[in-house]
């Protein structure tokens, strides 16, 4: 039995085993989505081939088609993988697809069901070959699908705030945003979820980021958005949040205490890690924690990251201590040791070992794209030791260049912990903040939508870096909006930026950036393992 996904990236399937053969030229694989979109309808022959062939004659093109559905037959082993007739359709009992899988769970209503199977855009990253009407046909098939499944998203968000279950319905209203950012009702009713739930910073989190990609891309927001968000901001008011003007929707801060800052911040470092080590000098003042150079006692040098005041605002001593435990026990020798650690009322701090190298954020920035093969030589490396830190339960969650320090062909991945140990933070009653941790440039889609960290979330990121070492750019722009076109767009091409890119290592980054996570790689040893199999590359420099 055969069976077509066309939920997401289009794929063929006998008893569970891939088939590579719509990848042999684009009119197999739209013959494909066209017939699995069509379903028992089918299309007609004349309408097939003028899609598929749309610059020959009408006889070449009907021509064309019986020789592809004759050598499909064939190849596929299936003398009755089409019915006879005028209309090409998929002969009974031969081929299940997913799509009418989809539409027969919503006649039904199956909602939960029909809302996991659309792990994607119909056929999603199928190429045409410069049929505008079968694009637009394509188009249409996916906006047709798309709107079903949102649809019945919706409903299951309503259901739940029947039944009175707010964190659930909230849930579900991300869900939906995450689908489409733009979709200002779903931002709305995602507001009034989380307001009922008492999860303000989640949204606010969100609305936000629908805030800036609305005003970027349609130059206004719905005010019912606004509204709501207000709603929230005066239910985090009265918590203790304070709003201070400068973003698009408003930004929520903690306010420090006045005074010398850089001097506090010496102090409480010293008095957090007592006579054990001297703080030399600061390194650099990130969003996330102030780093500074150490001398321990017996000579050695160490680095201190302390972290700031909002991030520690939201965070717990146990919560801290558990995750760099964790981060401890990390032995590879590609990632930065975690020597020690304090928490306390006053502050937090880590101490880890100084491996004094010019990080991968500095080359980047200096010299662009790297050659292939150093390229896969560090992703490789960092594959490992990310593979390491998985399989002993610790996920990163925050992995971008600025983490990663480079020694000739030696690497070191530091940063592991402070996702971690903030993943489950609870907002304390004397204080709160609003956390936007790492960059949404690396982030997947779903983490940037206000997921959790996890290891399909690594891949993405690693993804990522892997685009950016060989196109020298980031998939999605640097800064700002750009950064999340992601939830709405598949990432471009690896060889529109690089011709000498091999298709092989093209099609790993396509999947390690895929849009859906169950479409990645399954962890960071799988991706490790596809990655060496590139290394040293076949062709390209």
């Amino acid at each position: 039995m055969l069976r077509l996904n066309l939920l997401g990236p289009l794929a063929l399937l006998r008893d569970g085993v891939l088939l590579d053969w719509p990848e042999r030229g684009w009119q197999r694989g739209a013959l494909l989505a066209l017939l699995g979109a069509a379903g028992t309808r089918g299309v007609t022959r004349d309408r097939l081939a003028a899609w598929l062939w749309p610059d020959s004659d009408d006889a070449a093109a009907r021509h064309s088609l019986d020789e592809l559905l004759s050598r499909a037959r064939r190849d596929l082993g299936e003398k009755r993988l089409f019915a006879a007739g005028p209309t090409v359709r998929w002969g009974a009992g031969v081929l299940v697809c997913d799509v009418d899988e989809f539409e027969r769970a919503l006649e039904v209503g199956h909602l939960e069901r029909a809302a996991a199977m659309h792990r994607g855009e119909f056929a999603e990253g199928l190429r045409i070959g410069g049929s505008r009407e079968l694009e637009q046909q394509l188009s249409s098939v996916r906006q047709r699908l798309s709107g079903r499944v949102l649809d019945a998203m919706e409903r299951l968000a309503r259901r739940a705030t029947e039944q009175g279950d707010h964190r659930a319905a909230a849930a579900r209203w991300r869900e939906v945003v995450a689908k489409d950012p733009l979709r200002a009702r779903a931002v709305v009713e995602l507001l009034s979820s989380h307001l009922e739930a008492g999860e303000l910073v989640e949204g606010l989190r969100i609305a936000e980021l629908h805030v800036k990609l609305a005003r970027a891309q349609i130059g206004s927001v719905d005010p019912a958005v606004l509204v709501g968000i207000e709603r929230l901001r005066a239910s985090a008011d009265s918590s203790g949040v304070v709003r201070t003007p400068g973003g698009p929707a408003g930004e929520l801060a903690v306010h420090t205490e006045p005074g010398d800052v850089e001097a506090r911040r010496r102090r409480l470092v010293g008095s957090l890690l007592g006579a054990s080590y001297r703080v030399v000098d600061l390194v650099e003042d990130g969003t996330l924690a102030a780093t500074y150079r150490l001398m321990a006692t017996d000579g050695s040098t160490r680095e201190a990251h302390l972290l700031q005041p909002r991030v520690a605002a939201a965070l717990t001593p146990a919560a801290f201590d558990r995750a760099f435990a964790h981060a401890a026990k990390l032995s590879h020798p590609a990632i930065v040791p975690t020597l020690t650690w304090r928490a306390s009322a006053e502050g937090f701090v880590v101490v880890c070992a100084a491996h004094g190298r010019p990080r991968l954020r500095d080359a980047l920035r200096q010299g662009g794209a790297v050659p292939i093969d150093r390229a896969l030589r560090i992703i490789t490396s960092l594959a490992d030791a990310i593979a390491h830190a998985h399989e002993g339960g610790c996920v990163h969650g925050d992995l971008r260049p600025k983490h990663i320090a480079l020694s000739g062909e030696s690497i070191m991945l530091g940063g592991f912990g402070f996702v971690e140990a903030l993943r489950h933070a609870v907002v304390r009653e004397d204080r709160s903040t609003v956390l936007s941790l790492g960059s949404p440039n690396y982030q997947s889609p779903e983490q940037v939508s206000g997921g959790p960290p996890n290891v399909v979330g690594d891949v993405y990121a690693l993804g990522t870096i892997l685009f950016e070492l060989i196109a020298g750019r980031l998939p999605f722009g640097r800064d700002g909006a750009p950064g999340l076109d992601k939830l709405r767009l598949a990432p471009p091409r690896l060889g529109v930026f690089r011709e000498t890119v091999p298709p092989d290592l093209e099609a790993l980054v396509d999947r390690a950036l895929s849009r859906h996570p169950a479409d990645r790689f399954s962890s960071m040893r799988a991706m490790r393992d596809a990655v060496a199999t590139l290394w040293p590359p076949r062709g390209g420099a």
